[in-house]
């Protein structure tokens, strides 16, 4: 009966989704929209105009743009590169087999089969062999291979245009919703090391599937902004977070996890403290709470409390370690953020 429960959950969940992501304010919701319109804008101008297989630049469109600019630039010279190679090696197998329709079966097996190899390798040669494969095929059903040849290769270059077109029209740059991500990834490890430190002080079996979901959410949080930080590198700086400075804001976050993890590994034990932490973690929640404001507002953060003096544990023992960790990592970002960030009326 477990995966029938399940099943409407999974169902509500991805509709939930949907409806969180069905405004332009989130990347999806603005991708979406952006790739329909152009999308749209393709199969119009296949339609008024005439084009030989005007479907072509239809479906450039929805393979190339993408939600960020370096994959939607890569996506499209790989596939214009990989569709005129194609085009031309299509062609010229037509060309010499159109005898015999064994010869031009074979040449489709071969071609097909090759893309499926190299799809998962490389996009451009997957183009090759893919349009090599379009063009046999459609000579084995009468249609002339260098026309079909060259309304490919223009109707994909056609796509590629207006996929990049749209995108520079409407562009989702990372630099202009990384600090948010970060500012999200904050928050994710303020919530859950919040309820660790306050686990600490309940002598009960706690809530150890509230605890996994928390540190669930603080990894997903840290990969959005990995992959924020990765964007951003591909892509003219816009603002403040650099590429360096994500880097260095990564490595800081990647201590206080670390912290984390080794504070969630001592409440699983046998010898975990009970110990009020009351103190402590009110201010070490507020420390990155105010950080993940100032990266919000892009402001230098202001004076977070001292951490050290409210420290739960007696130095020496492996929880003053472990708190010791927190605080570092927190200080390191505060200093961060008063480094990179321009100062108010900067």
């Amino acid at each position: 009966m477990a995966p029938v429960t399940r099943a409407p959950a999974a169902i509500s969940s991805a509709f939930a989704t949907l409806r969180a992501n069905l405004t332009t304010t989130t990347e999806a919701g603005r991708h979406a929209l952006r790739l329909a319109l152009v999308a749209a804008l393709a199969e119009a101008l296949a339609q008024g105009t005439g084009f030989y297989q005007g479907r072509w630049a239809t479906l450039t469109v929805l393979s190339v743009l993408k939600p960020d600019y370096a994959s939607t630039v890569s996506r499209g010279a790989q596939r214009e590169l990989g569709t005129a190679l194609g085009a031309m090696l299509g062609a010229a197998a037509a060309y010499l087999g159109h005898a015999h329709l064994g010869g031009l079966i074979a040449a489709a097996g071969i071609f097909i089969a090759a893309a499926y190899v190299v799809f998962g390798a490389t996009y451009a040669l997957f183009s090759v062999f893919l349009t090599a494969f379009v063009v046999v095929l459609l000579a084995l059903l009468g249609l002339p291979a260098i026309p079909t040849a060259e309304a490919r290769i223009l109707e994909t270059f056609l796509g590629a245009a207006l996929a990049l077109a749209g995108y520079l029209a409407w562009p989702t740059w990372a630099a202009s919703t990384v600090h948010e991500k970060f500012a999200r990834l904050i928050e994710a490890h303020r919530d859950y090391v919040k309820a660790l430190l306050a686990e600490l002080g309940n002598r009960g079996t706690g809530d150890a599937e509230g605890l996994r979901g928390l540190q669930a959410a603080a990894r997903q949080a840290r990969s959005d902004a990995a992959a924020a930080a990765a964007r951003l590198a591909d892509e003219h700086h816009r603002g403040p977070m650099t590429p360096q400075f994500a880097r260095l804001m990564n490595a800081a976050v990647a201590r206080l996890a670390h912290a984390e993890l080794a504070l969630h590994a001592l409440i699983l034990s046998p010898e975990r403290p009970v110990i009020a932490t009351g103190d402590f973690s009110a201010a070490l929640a507020s420390a990155l709470g105010g950080l993940a404001l100032a990266l919000r507002t892009q402001r230098p953060p202001q004076a977070i409390p001292a951490l050290h003096p409210l420290e739960p544990a007696s130095h020496g023992t492996p929880l003053a370690a472990i708190t010791d960790g927190l605080v570092e990592a927190t200080d390191t970002l505060d200093s961060l953020l008063r480094t990179h960030l321009p100062p108010i009326g900067g």
